[in-house]
């Protein structure tokens, strides 16, 4: 993790990506023998994260679960998200510079 942003500067997508994925790799700790099929145990824990009320985490894990199902990996999609996040970031940046002279 240390090619990632202080959480002072990462943005909200970034922050919820990486504390989704933390979330994962909890619960992939308590229980490995359900992720023999990675993608139905990740729209589990959706469904469950959605019945707590918590829809945003919900809504990640889906994403996470629909990158799964496609083949790709958890890493990937951390990677994929954390660097969209980072190249939006970086893009805000460069239009609150002041012009050159």
């Amino acid at each position: 993790m240390a090619s990632h942003l202080p959480l002072t500067e990462a943005t909200g997508q970034e922050i919820l990506t990486r504390t989704v994925y933390q979330l994962i790799l909890a619960d992939y700790r308590q229980n490995p023998e359900q992720y023999d099929h990675a993608a139905t145990r990740l729209f589990d824990l959706a469904l469950t994260w959605r019945a707590a009320g918590l829809e945003l985490i919900a809504d990640t894990l889906q994403d996470a679960a629909r990158h799964v199902a496609s083949g790709q990996t958890i890493a990937s999609w951390r990677t994929l998200h954390t660097s969209l996040s980072r190249l939006d970031h970086l893009a805000v940046m460069r239009l609150d510079r002041k012009p050159r002279r």
